[in-house]
């Protein structure tokens, strides 16, 4: 069973690649955002999802890494040592991963706003009243 602090730990990366996403589209197609229905279900059921299938892949690797590796190894004491070997390089690729895809998430929400901060302030300057 995985400890609780590692399904927290790794439920905040999901989550804040899941806001950014959201955020996303919300600049990207601002219409379509304003006029769907919101459901407090759809964004649980996804990110609970979401966080679900990434544990199937700790758990996994952590289950692989007890039946493969002898008992006298050290007791774990602190979260960076939960996982080692082939293990820690999934889990390091996995959470790698969402924080790029939260910055380029980011990255694209400014450049979005800004090209519309820049067309807003251009047609503004062709107004006569």
């Amino acid at each position: 069973m995985l400890p609780a602090f590692l399904f927290g730990f790794t439920a905040s990366f999901i989550s804040t690649y899941l806001i950014s996403f959201d955020r996303l589209l919300s600049v990207l197609f601002p219409m379509w955002y304003t006029k769907r229905e919101k459901s407090k279900k759809g964004y649980l059921i996804s990110m609970l999802f979401c966080i679900i299938f990434c544990h199937s892949f700790i758990a996994y690797s952590g289950y692989q890494i007890i039946f493969t590796v002898s008992e006298t190894n050290k007791v774990i004491c602190a979260p960076h040592e939960c996982f080692w070997g082939w293990a820690s390089d999934l889990v390091y690729v996995m959470f790698s991963f969402f924080y790029v895809l939260t910055f380029i998430n980011y990255v694209i929400i400014w450049i979005m706003l800004r090209w519309t901060a820049k067309n807003n302030q251009n047609q503004g300057e062709y107004l006569v009243f």
